[in-house]
């Protein structure tokens, strides 16, 4: 029964507008492939990024009925998303005849309020050498949760530029603080990828944790889809809308993690 309810496969391209501020959350998203982000934009075309989305999650997912997206949900990188409005409509209308379903929405909307908080604490609490080190370690625990690390390696497709967005810092300064972790001993980068050397004492000196209740999502609750890892090209740091017309065009902020901190 379930199969039938799952929607149409879609491709999007990176820097896409897939959810606007103030439009319905119809339509939830399960990211099959890619990286994708919530924003906040500003007026001078400055953003805030709020939450990232990674592959195996889900974006976009509401309990209201008439529930609005109070940010903007925007593809980081080229991205593969499976419809789940027709679920969406059955966990609101008869939770009971598919339980497995609405269990998995809860808890992720639990992750999804639990990496908000994270955010929230990094921004307003952590120094920029906490920051860096707390995001790496949250992204490598829940890419682990889809089976896309090897050890401690992992995939980052993202630009200095838009870690910059989701940190409040500038992209020098994201450079600058990645060579700092390398210099100690603590990371290692490749072209598109973060091998975490020493994860406990990055923990530690990060104050990272789980959270205390975590629970994993049942994958049996998504039958027939395939989460692969996310995209090993990096994109251009992402532009702001073209009503807002700041053009970021060449910046070299826009170069992967591994050129630009080697």
């Amino acid at each position: 029964m379930l199969i039938g309810q799952l929607g149409s496969v879609q491709t999007h391209r990176p820097n896409a507008r897939l959810i606007d501020e103030g439009q319905l959350l119809e339509r939830p998203r399960l990211i099959r492939s890619g990286w994708a982000c919530r924003a906040r934009y500003l007026t001078n075309g400055r953003r805030q990024i709020l939450n990232f989305y990674l592959p195996g999650e889900i974006m976009g997912l509401s309990a209201d009925v008439d529930g609005a997206a109070q940010a903007s949900y925007v593809s980081l990188t080229r991205l593969s998303t499976l419809d789940l409005g027709m679920l969406r409509s059955m966990v609101i209308e008869r939770p009971h005849d598919v339980p497995a379903v609405t269990a998995a929405f809860h808890v992720m909307r639990l992750h999804e309020e639990y990496h908000l908080l994270s955010q929230v604490v990094r921004i307003g609490q952590q120094k920029a050498f906490e920051r860096v080190a707390h995001l790496l370690l949250e992204f490598h625990a829940r890419l682990s949760k889809s089976g896309l690390t090897e050890g401690n390696s992992f995939q980052l497709p993202l630009t200095q530029e838009v870690l910059g967005d989701g940190l409040g810092l500038s992209a020098v300064h994201v450079n600058r603080t990645f060579k700092l972790l390398k210099r100690k001993g603590y990371v290692k980068t490749g072209r598109s990828s973060v091998t975490l050397l020493e994860p406990e004492a990055l923990s530690q000196v990060a104050g990272y944790r789980e959270p205390m209740d975590y629970r994993p999502v049942d994958r049996a609750a998504f039958p027939h889809i395939s989460i692969s890892e996310p995209t090993r090209r990096p994109v251009p740091a992402m532009r702001p809308p073209a009503a807002f017309g700041r053009d970021t065009g060449s910046s070299p902020n826009g170069r992967p993690i591994g050129d630009s901190v080697s």
